[in-house]
């Protein structure tokens, strides 16, 4: 055993069981914040887990890039399907978000 390693406290360990219990993505993914899946409704987005309350037990937030949020929880999203990954998807979707910005301003 480490002696310079601080023992877990509750905090710790609540805090463990609290990522535990978020599980993983459908596609088999540990679910943790930033990670860029599709939801069930085959949008991209980002999994946000700062508005994470114990009470949604394993559902959180996915940022879309367009602003929008859904509730979702790990059986429900996923990080590739049908040989498309999230992560590319979402990049197309926010530079195409960008580019209809910059387009508005000019």
């Amino acid at each position: 055993m480490d002696t310079n390693q601080p023992a877990d406290t509750p905090a710790d360990e609540a805090d463990r069981a609290w990522r535990d219990s978020l599980g993983t993505t459908a596609d088999g993914v540990p679910v943790v914040d930033g990670l860029v899946v599709f939801t069930n409704e085959m949008r991209p987005g980002v999994i946000n887990l700062a508005a994470y309350r114990p009470l949604h037990d394993g559902w959180f937030d996915v940022d879309y890039p367009d602003g929008g949020v859904a509730l979702q929880n790990g059986e429900r999203v996923a990080t590739r399907f049908e040989g498309r990954s999230a992560t590319a998807a979402y990049d197309n979707l926010q530079q195409a978000h960008t580019a209809q910005e910059t387009a508005q301003e000019s």
